[in-house]
């Protein structure tokens, strides 16, 4: 997790970073990378980014995707199929070895760090309201660095 609070802190900061390119097939970084330029909004997106004290704090606005088991299973078991070359059965012993009990252990109690809550079959609706938060967080922001 450093190297991702650090790229991160970085585009903060106006800064471009490398970022790893990841083979999830293989499970091992590529040794490619992706040249990445910093804009005046970062969107960090992953299932763990509010259970980790030091990214929660680099963020303005923290956003909590809620989607019951069986729709996360369901867009696993897509995804992993369709992208990842894996088998059901695969996808079910890690689902019920791993991923399903940390999603109970640290996924599901960082909801409460969240900002906004949205539910995760609602996807139209639950991005408007995160845009308008967003657009709301920046003005703010604006109109305190014009104060100042």
């Amino acid at each position: 997790m450093p190297l991702f609070v650090e790229q991160l802190s970085a585009l903060l900061a106006g800064k471009s970073i490398r970022v790893p390119v990841y083979d999830y097939r293989q499970h091992i970084r590529t040794g490619k990378v992706v040249a990445t330029e910093p804009k005046p909004i970062i969107v960090v997106e992953g299932v763990l980014v509010l259970a980790i004290d030091e990214i929660r704090e680099l963020m303005d606005v923290k956003v909590f995707v809620n989607a019951d088991s069986d729709l996360r299973l369901a867009r696993r078991l897509k995804r992993d199929s369709t992208q990842r070359g894996r088998t059901t059965l695969s996808i079910m012993n890690q689902w019920n070895s791993t991923v399903q009990p940390m999603h109970s252990i640290y996924v599901d109690p960082s909801k409460k760090y969240a900002d906004i809550i949205v539910d995760g079959t609602r996807s139209s609706r639950a991005a408007s309201i995160v845009v308008q938060r967003i657009r709301e967080h920046q003005r703010l922001k604006s109109e305190a660095i014009n104060l100042s």
